[in-house]
């Protein structure tokens, strides 16, 4: 493993523009020479003027560093994106379709893209990916499903995808690109947790860029070794210009972009062509032992690409079901006794992020504190192949699947499906119109008017504008998970009075929570 700092060209030429010793009467108010927290660089710190170029203009070294990155990606363009995936999300949604179009998205996208819907007033036509029966997580998009939505909607401007999926779950981008094509629309993913995908060898999941989408997003900063708050934003083909991604760059990122997370950007690409063949082949053998030995284990059961419920996975991703108990129970047990912290525990699932900087060490020494632990699960009783209703250690999307399949409710479609889940506003609308709080039990049949998110992995529960039906209001009061959701208008939830006009038991209701709900004249009006 290389551990120097990559000192990228952009670095060099910043360092270069510092040298010439010229005085800054300009911002950053430090001056470079004021430094009241110790170990900031505050010497790259700059602001555009003659020498350092412009972001929203590159003309010189930034323009040179992101074609740098364009090579090294395989893109037609690439624009470094200093507001993580967030502001990539933003910008790209906007240049896809004019405002109030019909498009398609995935239900399972992160809520940046639910805030880019809202903010151009789009009508959105919701394809779901299936649920995984054991890991209880969102599966692949289904292409003959795009096939069946862009049929049934012959209007939609645009698909938007997640891929992979923050557990790791990659759709078949190639059929769903040449999908959209067939009828002249765009396909973008968000790719944020991808942003490694397609520079190693066979081993790793092509890109989604490589795989045909017009637009993908990523967050270095997740996968790669840049600093957090970067990502880039890559555009493909013809049917999304330059101008139209830089049009709405200027409305959403800042117009002060740091130089130091542009440098982190550039400096990570350039280790990148330096040494990507010999620090993905170290990761690919470290986790192809680590999978190997996960095998071996009794109580811990690892996701693999041998699967056939998914297209394909990334197997940088480590979730892990713990067969014997929750994954908060798990995690626990991985930081008090090992000292190892997770990404996220939920349901029975834990799931780790590996990345190019952890060496053989690190997953010797993963896997040993995991065969310790599987020993010390030991017991007269694993849970069955697929989870039932019963079980404490659901997700909040196994609940859903299980409440949906419980025999009185045989003949309704999954509450995943587009079939079953009703939208008579749009996002924007709903969060726009005259609402009311009212307790969750008595919120069935009401238009939502918030985001009630699943967190992790913060995919919107509820999204506003959707009717509320009984199967999500199950789980709302009946999952162990349901602490874990997040409620949009929070602070509006601590402030209600819960007085005479809005009286109940919270524990007679077995909630914890109110709900924002559009009211009742402006439901008449839609």
């Amino acid at each position: 493993m290389h551990n120097e700092p990559s000192c990228g060209n952009l670095s060099r030429d910043i360092q270069n523009y510092i040298d010439k010793g010229l005085y800054p009467w300009h911002m950053p108010g430090h001056k470079r020479q004021l430094w009241p927290v110790a170990n900031l660089p505050y010497g790259h710190d700059l602001t555009e003027v003659t020498g350092t170029d412009d972001l929203h203009r590159p003309e010189g070294i930034i323009k040179s560093a992101q074609e740098r990155a364009s090579q090294l990606f395989g893109s037609d363009g690439s624009y470094f994106l200093v507001g993580g995936s967030t502001v990539g999300n933003l910008s790209a949604i906007s240049a896809l379709a004019p405002a109030e179009s019909e498009i398609i998205a995935a239900g399972n996208s992160h809520k940046s893209v639910f805030n880019a819907i809202m903010l151009r007033g789009y009508t959105v036509h919701w394809i779901w990916p299936k649920l995984h029966s054991r890991f209880g997580i969102f599966s692949s998009i289904s292409p003959s499903d795009l096939k069946g939505l862009l049929k049934k909607y012959p209007k939609s401007k645009a698909v938007i995808i997640t891929s992979p999926s923050y557990e790791g779950i990659i759709s078949d981008i190639k059929n769903l690109a040449e999908i959209c094509h067939r009828h002249n629309i765009p396909l973008m993913v968000d790719e944020a947790h991808g942003s490694h995908l397609g520079l190693g060898d066979d081993y790793w999941p092509s890109s989604a860029i490589m795989q045909g989408a017009d637009i993908a997003v990523q967050s270095l900063h997740k996968t790669l070794p840049s600093l957090t708050q970067t990502a880039i934003l890559h555009r493909r083909g013809k049917l999304i210009t330059d101008y139209q991604i830089r049009r709405w760059l200027d409305v959403y990122e800042t117009s002060s972009p740091s130089y130091l997370l542009m440098e982190s950007i550039d400096g990570c690409i350039d280790y990148l062509q330096k040494h990507k063949e010999e620090a993905f082949r170290q990761l690919r053998n470290s986790l192809t032992l680590f999978r190997g030995n996960m095998k071996e284990l009794h109580n811990l059961e690892l996701f693999s690409a041998d699967d056939s419920e998914i297209y394909d996975y990334d197997p940088s991703k480590l979730l892990i079901r713990n067969l014997r108990g929750s994954g908060q129970e798990l995690s626990n047990i991985m930081r008090d006794k090992y000292g190892l912290e997770t990404e996220y525990s939920l349901g029975s699932n834990v799931l780790l992020i590996s990345t190019i900087a952890d060496d053989e060490k690190a997953f010797e020494e993963l896997y040993s504190y995991l065969r310790s632990i599987d020993a010390l699960l030991d017991g007269p009783k694993l849970h069955t192949k697929r989870l039932s209703e019963d079980d404490g250690d659901m997700t909040a999307f196994q609940a859903v699947e299980a409440f949906s399949s419980r025999e009185e409710s045989l003949s309704e479609p999954s509450p995943l499906t587009d079939s079953l889940r009703q939208f008579p506003m749009t996002i924007g609308k709903a969060l726009e119109a005259a609402s009311e709080i009212v307790s969750i039990r008595d919120a069935l049949g009401r238009i939502s008017g918030e985001y009630v998110y699943a967190y992790p992995p913060g995919i919107p529960f509820i999204i506003p504008g959707e009717r509320i039906n009984s199967s999500r209001l199950d789980i709302l009061e009946n999952s162990p998970d349901r602490d874990k959701f997040i409620y949009s208008s929070e602070t509006d939830h601590e402030r209600l009075d819960m007085g005479t006009d809005n009286s109940y038991d919270k524990k007679d209701c077995g909630c914890d929570h109110s709900i924002r709900v559009v009211n009742i004249e402006s439901e008449d009006m839609i």
